[in-house]
């Protein structure tokens, strides 16, 4: 499996609760080939894939196929639906970057506040746009807290348990309902068809739930482990498809 490449430092930051800060993270993040090899290293047959990689492969798999209600809905629920661990490993992305120096804990809770934001509109609503749109449009609500120097905890350590640890295998979420109407292709038997491909071993019957979307758990180098199914994100996620340029961190699909 290829790297996928984080353009760290050079985008925009969607919200105004991040402006304060963002000038001081063009300068004093570490460089982006470094937060590449960590947060996106180079893998083959993993036991459990690098969030900031995963959430690009998850994306593209649940693009809408067009600009319909049934296309959102249907994105929606690949995203959103259990067994899919998009927004834990969306979140675990940024703490990747934050446990190598590339955030700060004020500025990893404020994408958390964010992802929060963006995952209730489009897991517990009716989607009108894709996932890149609603994470632009999210309403954030709260300040984010914590200390704001960067520090790298794991210097030259890409391990992802470090930080992370899924409850499950990584992929997508199912698809229900009237929402199948807009996939590409249907599936048979444990096979769940989804917007762009199938996944095996992925029940169709799970109707659109966010209270246990993203189940696993972030680590942080200085306390104890935390729970990321995030019920306060109630879902969430980091790419967008080709360019993910969610939350001011862009990751281009190299899979």
């Amino acid at each position: 499996m290829k790297s996928v490449t984080l353009f760290f430092l050079a985008i925009p930051v969607y919200g105004s609760i991040f402006d304060v800060d963002h000038s001081l993270l063009r300068r004093a993040a570490p460089s982006q080939d470094y937060l590449n090899s960590m947060c996106s290293p180079n893998i083959t047959n993993p036991t459990v894939i690098p969030p900031c990689i995963s959430i690009v492969s998850i994306e593209a798999g649940c693009k809408p196929n067009g600009t319909a209600s049934v296309d959102y809905q249907a994105s929606a629920e690949c995203l959103c639906n259990a067994p899919s661990t998009y927004f834990a490993d969306w979140t675990a992305c940024r703490k990747c970057l934050e446990v190598h120096g590339g955030l700060s804990e004020r500025e990893y809770n404020g994408y958390l506040l964010q992802a929060s934001a963006a995952s209730s509109s489009m897991c517990t609503g009716t989607p009108t746009t894709d996932i890149a749109g609603v994470f632009k449009s999210a309403k954030v609500t709260g300040t984010p807290t914590g200390a704001t120097s960067r520090t790298d905890s794991f210097p030259s350590d890409s391990a992802v348990s470090l930080y992370y640890t899924p409850s499950g295998k990584q992929g997508l979420g199912a698809i229900s309902g009237s929402a199948t109407a807009a996939t590409a292709s249907t599936g048979s038997g444990s096979a769940s068809t989804t917007l762009g491909f199938t996944t095996t071993g992925v029940s169709t019957s799970t109707g659109k739930t966010s209270a246990s979307v993203g189940s696993g758990s972030t680590t942080s180098s200085s306390k104890p482990s935390t729970t990321a199914n995030h019920a306060m994100m109630t879902g969430a996620p980091l790419g967008s498809l080709g360019m993910a340029v969610l939350g001011g961190m862009a990751f281009a699909a190299g899979v």
